[in-house]
């Protein structure tokens, strides 16, 4: 598989492309990080998602990696934000399909009181930052649609997960 440029976090704020998704879930960000960091489950609530594996000897936290199945995109990903329980994300390493030459996912989770109960809700912000592959500029548009939808449909699945 091809070898991305590993990402820092300061690239969030140069990225030539962002897609950005939210969605109010009824829970905490406690309950949204337990699901949101098992890899295992992730078939289970994210549409298209064959495998998520850990792949490092450290299960989770910063410099920790996994190789992801969704469709027929295969990639390698190492997490470079890991702030339990607000602020989740990796830099994707390698994958199998030329759309980025660099590229970041990462998950915000901003919790407030549900108005007229004791309820906690959760704002969850997904958003990707990328460098388009040469080979994919011309897509950029279809890929840019494609992440949103994936992580449209991902949120639902995630919040029933947790709503459960």
């Amino acid at each position: 598989m091809p070898r991305l440029t590993v990402s820092t976090p300061a690239f969030v704020d140069s990225a030539p492309v962002e897609v950005t998704v939210g969605r109010t879930v009824l829970a905490s960000p406690e309950a949204i990080w337990a699901v949101l960091t098992n890899n295992d489950g992730w078939p289970e609530w994210f549409p298209g998602m064959k495998r998520c594996e850990t792949t490092s000897t450290t299960p989770d936290g910063l410099g920790s990696t996994r190789v992801v199945k969704v469709g027929g995109l295969v990639a390698e990903e190492e997490f470079i934000f890991w702030d339990r329980p607000k602020d989740w994300g990796f830099t994707v390493t390698k994958t199998n399909l030329p759309l980025a030459t660099e590229m970041i996912e990462r998950v915000r989770l901003d919790a407030s009181e549900h108005e007229g109960s004791n309820n906690t809700i959760t704002e969850v912000r997904y958003s990707a930052h990328l460098t388009p592959h040469p080979l994919a500029r011309p897509i950029t548009g279809i890929v840019k649609m494609n992440i949103r939808k994936a992580w449209e449909k991902g949120l639902v699945g995630l919040a029933a997960q947790v709503e459960r």
